[in-house]
């Protein structure tokens, strides 16, 4: 059954915060070992955030891992961070009260890979309450930039995304390249996966960073 509380922090907006227990199986695999192997995670939300998942203490294998450093606190509560030998890298937390109480969680990007069940997974865990739709359509789509043409197509793709504005995707085929330069800007979507940014030059005009993906 999930936990979910909700306060505000001054000056700010109405903080959520919810836990909802996850049926999957959960692995986490750091440095060729497997850290973590649950049936007992939990997603854990706060607003604004992609969802982390909380598993308990007992199903973690300690070995290498160290909890050192005084309490420190987050929405879900005072937790002690979690290290690795004496790195003294911070790879996760471990919560002793609040509403993660006896609960872990590990920094995603910091692990070597996830598993939900035998699959893994990327960037961060799957939210059950998003929900993402590619559709295929022949409407016409133009992108200009002070009049300039920049991509011109007949088969786009509307990618709706809940909680996010509707977008076009575009075919690279149908863009004009010579108008963008590539970026150093990366990014990742567990649903969309591996995204490379460029700017766009037009003729006339300023630079425009990072307004660009695919």
């Amino acid at each position: 059954m999930a936990r979910q509380l909700a306060h505000s922090q001054p000056g700010s907006l109405r903080l959520e915060l919810r836990l909802d227990p996850s049926p999957k199986r959960i692995r986490v695999v750091h440095d060729g070992e497997c850290l973590v192997d649950t049936i007992g995670a939990s997603l854990g939300y706060a607003t604004g955030r992609h969802p982390d998942y909380l598993m308990p203490a007992d199903d973690v294998e300690w070995g290498r891992l160290l909890v050192e450093t005084a309490a420190q606190s987050d929405p879900f509560g005072s937790y002690h961070a979690i290290q690795i030998d004496s790195s003294r890298v911070t790879i996760g937390k471990r919560y002793v009260d609040g509403a993660a109480a006896g609960l872990v969680s590990f920094a995603f990007d910091r692990m070597d890979a996830w598993f939900e069940e035998d699959e893994q997974i990327h960037f961060h865990p799957r939210d059950p309450y998003r929900r993402v739709e590619v559709i295929e359509s022949s409407r016409q789509v133009e992108v200009t930039v002070n009049g300039e043409l920049l991509a011109c197509s007949d088969r786009p793709r509307l990618v709706t995304e809940t909680g996010l504005p509707a977008r076009w995707y575009i075919p690279r085929i149908d863009v004009d390249w010579s108008k963008l330069v590539p970026s150093t800007t990366s990014s990742g979507c567990q649903y969309k996966g591996d995204a490379s940014w460029w700017h766009v030059e037009p003729r006339d005009g300023d630079r425009l960073t990072d307004v660009v993906w695919g």
